[in-house]
């Protein structure tokens, strides 16, 4: 026969590169749904503070852009009568959730629902990559 002689430890070394790239890729898959997921939390509690900033009169978020100077004033009139009465049982709060599908031309990356108690007040479609930029480039009325 002409075999060769296997070298000791040759198809174990071997066996330990594909293991090493599906761990590797499988810790970056990890930490960028995690990294999703915070500037989700951040969207959300960056409009729930301008939504408290109304109720208050204090300046709202910097991180907080507007496209258009009419989205503010929608955003603002929107919140303004659920700050009338104050019920600490039906708080202002806000939810985020991903927005619009890669594969479609739209370019919210969230859609954010401005609540008070369980009554939403408003929808906002916001852009944000960055937890220090997020701009509100739509709105509507649920």
């Amino acid at each position: 026969m002409n075999a060769e002689p296997i070298p000791p430890g040759g198809p174990r070394r071997r066996s330990i590169i594909p293991l090493l790239v599906i761990l590797t890729a499988g810790g970056l898959f990890l930490w960028g749904q995690a990294r999703d997921s915070e500037l989700t939390r951040t969207v959300a509690e960056t409009a729930r503070r301008a939504a408290l900033s109304v109720c208050d009169s204090t300046p709202m978020p910097a991180s907080l852009h507007w496209t258009v100077s009419e989205f503010k004033s929608t955003f603002i009139g929107a919140i303004e009568p659920a700050c009338a009465g104050g019920n600490p049982e039906r708080p202002i709060g806000a939810t985020a959730v991903p927005g619009d599908r890669e594969d479609r031309d739209g370019k919210a990356t969230h859609i954010v629902t401005v609540s008070h108690g369980a009554v939403p007040l408003l929808q906002m479609r916001v852009h944000a990559l960055e937890p220090d930029l997020i701009t509100v480039i739509g709105w509507s009325r649920p």
